[in-house]
């Protein structure tokens, strides 16, 4: 037996589950555990990565290519922490924008930057370790240079994600008579094919194409480092061959 489905059931589901979530949200046992964890990853993402950033600046010795590398990580981490983690909890439980129209453009703003940052590092990082891996007699990587990538990475990471903050929009819901309005923080594109195009755009620079890269890196540093290893005298492989080339020897001496 077949059920039609009206348009009023559909209304009626769509609706019986928002009100379900917005329960769920306005819950106080919900609010405190949300709080309880954020504050959590809030204090430990500031307190960690402020003390990777204090031992390599502070210790000459720690100053290394890929120390720099995971720095800029830590200080990418740190953006994140201070822009995103306070003000994604508050915007969801108080269901409103209360923080101002420049705040509004800086958190999305910030969090595209800190992934950007943070893919590009990594990727840096896999590059980094294959030619060290690959070639290993080939001249390492300057601290210079690393510090000019990071440069270039802050830099061409700004660059990318300004359409991002600048097509944010700080809107209120509530005609020109009402005392209340709700403010909210909103993508606000031209148009949908700006948005596409740009979504396009980064989900192939964030993700794609450093996937793709750290794969092949680190593929090819895995390889390296199996052959490197049965080749290694004690092994396995190099006993066999050892074995081997002794019973030949005695064949042809006898």
């Amino acid at each position: 037996m077949k059920m039609a489905i009206t348009g009023s059931t559909l209304n009626n589901t769509t609706s019986t589950a928002s009100t379900t979530g917005e329960n769920i949200i306005n819950d106080n046992a919900v609010q405190v555990a949300f709080f309880m964890i954020y504050t959590a990853i809030f204090v430990l993402g500031i307190f960690g990565n402020v003390l990777v950033c204090y031992v390599v600046f502070r210790n000459k010795a720690m100053q290394t290519v890929t120390n720099l590398f995971i720095t800029n990580l830590a200080l990418s981490d740190i953006l994140l922490c201070i822009l995103a983690v306070p003000f994604t909890p508050l915007y969801t439980f108080l269901g409103e924008w209360v923080f101002g129209r420049i705040i509004c453009h800086l958190v999305s703003y910030a969090q595209g930057i800190s992934v950007y940052i943070s893919t590009l590092t990594l990727t840096s990082i896999a590059i980094d370790r294959y030619f060290v891996i690959i070639y290993p007699f080939h001249p390492r990587m300057k601290l210079s240079t690393c510090i000019c990538i990071i440069v270039v990475i802050w830099i061409f990471s700004m660059l990318v994600t300004l359409p991002y903050g600048v097509y944010m929009k700080h809107t209120n819901i509530g005609n020109s008579h009402s005392t209340v309005k709700k403010y909210f923080c909103d993508e606000n594109w031209p148009s949908e094919d700006w948005r596409r195009t740009f979504g396009g755009i980064t989900t192939a620079m964030q993700f794609l194409i450093p996937f793709l890269i750290m794969a092949f890196c680190y593929i090819c540093v895995s390889l390296k480092l199996n052959d490197r290893a049965r080749s290694k005298p004690g092994s396995k492989n190099s006993r066999l061959v050892y074995n081997f080339s002794r019973k030949v020897l005695l064949e042809v001496r006898t």
